[in-house]
């Protein structure tokens, strides 16, 4: 059971030398494109991300802003009709809610 070092001369390979470059130089290529591939998924992934996000931005803004022009058309109503009921001037004063201490 006395096996020779893989230097010696007496080691007897299971594959010739060139098998074996051949395959290690099988691995790096298809290591490098792996890689090549990642990346380039990657940066097609973050460019779809980052216009998506940018669409959803805008939705989101344009719903805010008619939110808060719907917001601002009721609270406007609101301050003519306190104006008539409790004959506060439009251009007046606030009326105060809270006693100052």
């Amino acid at each position: 059971m006395n096996q020779p070092y893989p230097g010696s001369a007496e080691h007897v390979a299971y594959f010739p030398r060139w098998l074996h470059r051949l395959w290690w130089g099988f691995m790096a290529v298809v290591l490098i494109a792996t890689a090549w591939l990642g990346w380039f998924d990657w940066h097609q992934t973050r460019d779809r991300e980052i216009a998506d996000l940018r669409t959803l931005a805008a939705a989101v803004a344009e719903g805010t802003q008619g939110l808060l022009n719907g917001t601002q058309v009721s609270l406007a109503l609101l301050g003519q009709q306190m104006a008539v009921d409790h004959r506060y001037p439009p251009s007046g004063p606030a009326p105060r809610l809270y006693r100052e201490a």
